[in-house]
């Protein structure tokens, strides 16, 4: 019987202009003692458990899970049973209009990245000579989400509890689509005070922004799971079929079934 491999497994290793994507098994209790990374680190967990621990937080990595370790963050690492990941290295606009990522490192199962992390997974399973055109691409969306997310965390910073109340009512449940009105009660603002001040500190209106939740989730079970398009449109939050199918193509130019079929 072949022992378990005792290093990691580099099992696709693609440069694409000044990123960098790899899919990398960890064989179980494989630790990376502190460290860090000079480009900022989007990681998604496909298989197994990661655990990063940076000072005296430590975070638990599970399979689906996204998230950024940004660049010089100290950490180490530690893999449970056998890890497999993709990881995604990407350095900082030299722009000082952008605001620098910095900060912790963050993971969730409902991470904005997610998404983005998922379709570049599909990508480097299926190459082909767009394949580098399409991970830039990728990419820079990866670093514009990260760029906003700072700004909504400084802006959350000084937003009213409340109002970040609100914000996590709309993450917590993509299945259902809630009203201004059912947001301002859970709160407790009037509806109008609420979508003025929502759309001010945050860009959208609360139903521009839970609708781009919704349809980057709905990207994300299209390319992971084999759950019908009907199926979707409910876990998603949508009426009906037709007008999931209607909104996935106003988002993204192609309905659920032709981009399921592109993977």
């Amino acid at each position: 019987m072949a022992e378990a491999p005792v290093q990691p497994i580099v099992f696709s290793d693609t440069r694409a202009g000044s990123i960098n994507c790899s899919i990398i098994g960890y064989p179980g209790d494989y630790r990376m003692s502190a460290h860090a990374h000079a480009e900022h680190h989007l990681i998604l967990c496909l298989d197994g458990a990661i655990e990063h621990s940076s000072g005296l937080k430590t975070l638990y990595i599970s399979p689906q899970a996204a998230g950024c370790v940004p660049a010089g963050s100290v950490h180490s690492n530690v893999f449970r049973d056998w890890a497999l990941a993709l990881t995604v290295e990407i350095g900082e606009i030299q722009n000082e209009a952008y605001p620098p990522v910095g900060g912790d490192a963050i993971f969730s199962s409902q991470h904005p990245l997610k998404a983005l992390l998922s379709s570049a997974y599909q990508e480097l399973r299926k190459p082909d000579r767009f394949t580098p055109m399409m991970l830039e691409s990728l990419a820079m969306e990866m670093l514009v989400s990260l760029y906003r997310d700072r700004t909504h965390n400084e802006l959350a910073a000084r937003s009213p509890r409340w109002l970040e109340r609100a914000r996590e009512l709309l993450h917590e449940d993509l299945s259902e689509a809630l009203t201004v009105s059912q947001i301002a009660a859970e709160v407790g603002v009037h509806p109008a005070h609420l979508a003025k001040t929502f759309r001010r500190q945050f860009g959208k209106s609360i139903g521009e922004y839970g609708r781009c939740l919704r349809i980057a989730h709905a990207r994300h079970l299209l390319e992971s799971s084999d759950m019908s398009i009907g199926a979707i449109a409910s876990a998603t939050g949508f009426v009906d079929q037709s007008h999931f199918t209607r909104t996935f193509r106003l988002h993204t130019g192609r309905t659920p079934l032709s981009y399921r079929k592109a993977l």
